[in-house]
């Protein structure tokens, strides 16, 4: 049996964004920030962004595969310390319904999403081209290849829900009170972005929200601009997050004080 959560338990975390600023010469020029903040684990949601069982780009299949049992041991701790997880696999929750978490999002008061203007943000600083992925898989761009979540994550359906619908998770959220939301899952500048569960949406929904980078990847293909490596591109939009929409925090960074 998973263990309870532990009454009273707080989260620490450090949040990172970037900021203009001048410098001596009277420059702009962006630099990295800090603050240091702490939140009731009961009062913290985290989203966990379509980490599929499989994936058209053979590289962002096996990233995830890479990445999964680390995502799965953090959410672990976090759900132990109190934290509401909610698993959002775009197109195939329909394989969860009946399922303890499928209906509690189902069930929970439905959330009247904003009406405010959409957020205006810069092009991302990465190129897409055929996808962004940086391999061929078996088959076409774009293709449906996935079926569930990855079978490395699991789903306690006595405490976490799983939905794709804004209004569902939104609302689920608000029922619980949850004052910070972190992001988790895959793609950074596709899904985990702009899906209407997602980063973007979050924030103009008015949720507080934060990039969990270490948990997350890019599409993003090293022949396509700005020519750097994988991991460069992944710095790149974990930068374009912390500019424009939201801090950024690493899973080590986000710590459990009694």
């Amino acid at each position: 049996m998973p263990a309870e959560p532990a009454a009273g338990e707080t989260l620490s975390l450090r949040l990172h964004h970037c900021e203009l600023r001048e410098d001596a010469g009277g420059r702009r020029r962006w630099h990295w920030a800090s603050r240091r903040t702490s939140i009731p684990a009961s009062r913290t949601g985290i989203l966990v962004c379509d980490m599929w069982d499989h994936h058209w780009s053979r590289g962002a299949a096996q990233r995830v595969d890479a990445l999964a049992p680390t995502m799965d041991r953090w959410l672990r701790g976090m759900r132990a310390a109190g934290c509401h997880i909610v698993f959002c696999p775009s197109d195939v929750t329909g394989a969860y319904e009946g399922t303890g978490a499928r209906r509690r999002c189902q069930e929970a008061p439905r959330w009247e999403l904003s009406s405010a203007p959409a957020l205006e943000l810069p092009p991302h600083p990465v190129g897409v081209t055929d996808g962004g992925s940086d391999t061929r898989g078996d088959q076409p761009v774009h293709t449906q290849a996935w079926r569930a979540q990855h079978p490395a994550l699991f789903i306690d359906d006595d405490r976490d829900g799983l939905s794709d619908v804004a209004e569902e998770v939104f609302g689920y959220l608000a029922a619980r009170e949850v004052g910070l939301v972190l992001m988790a899952g895959v793609h950074l500048n596709m899904c985990v972005l702009k899906r209407p569960f997602a980063l973007i949406e979050l924030v103009r929904n008015g949720f507080e929200a934060a990039l969990v980078q270490d948990l997350t990847d890019a599409m993003y293909d090293p022949a396509d601009s700005p020519y750097v490596s994988h991991e460069e591109g992944n710095r790149l939009m974990r930068g374009y997050v912390a500019r424009f929409l939201c801090p950024v925090v690493s899973s080590d960074e986000v710590r459990i004080e009694a």
